[in-house]
């Protein structure tokens, strides 16, 4: 147990951060007055405009402090984002739909973006709207889960593609039905019969 010389708390030692250049090896401050004096002293006017000055005539260095530091703390990145979504759903909600009603271009341009580059977001949101409009209860939705649909639905586009492809090429070359169409299209089952994989993801 320790003191704390700002709140005057006795404390576990785990509430103090670690310094090398004190006998006992921990900061005379715990850890929350250390933090609350941190974001009150970044607060002040003279340090804000100093630290805007800082980043404006030091941009590549911070650039490249800040991408180091994200690539060794990716789990801590994920972690503080997964809990402000989790405790913030209304403000996100909210943000969300002002953004899109000031900036419909942007959105309808970023949506498609995402739609033909089958990012994560729209396929997890893919198979959110098949089980809603069936009425039925899912859990956590597994990245094996979007991985699946995102194969489903790249084979169900290019076969949808395929499809497209020859109904224009045989209408150009109307003249030449006759037993090798015929051939091809009995080959293999008719296309407009989708396969068993794509129909149970729900496409």
């Amino acid at each position: 147990m320790r003191k704390c010389n700002k709140c005057g708390e006795w404390k576990e030692l785990e509430e103090f951060s670690k310094s090398s250049s004190r006998r006992e090896r921990r900061q005379i401050w715990c850890k929350l007055c250390q933090s609350t004096h941190a974001k009150t002293y970044r607060l002040k006017p003279e340090i804000k405009i100093s630290t805007e000055l800082y980043r404006k005539t030091h941009k590549e260095t911070h650039k490249r402090y800040t991408k180091n530091w994200y690539q060794n703390n990716k789990e801590i990145v994920k972690e503080r984002g997964r809990l402000y979504r989790k405790n913030n759903k209304k403000a996100r909600a909210l943000v969300d739909k002002l953004y899109a009603l000031s900036h419909k271009k942007e959105a309808r341009m970023l949506s498609r973006k995402y739609r033909n580059e089958l990012r994560d977001w729209y396929v997890r949101e893919t198979i959110v709207r098949y089980f809603r409009k069936r009425k039925i209860e899912i859990g956590n939705i597994t990245p094996e889960m979007i991985e699946l649909k995102r194969k489903a639905i790249t084979m169900y586009r290019t076969l949808k593609q395929f499809k497209q492809w020859r109904e224009e090429y045989e209408s150009s070359n109307a003249d030449v039905y006759g037993k090798q169409f015929s051939d091809e299209e009995n080959y293999g089952g008719r296309f407009s019969a989708k396969p068993n994989l794509i129909s149970a993801t729900g496409i």
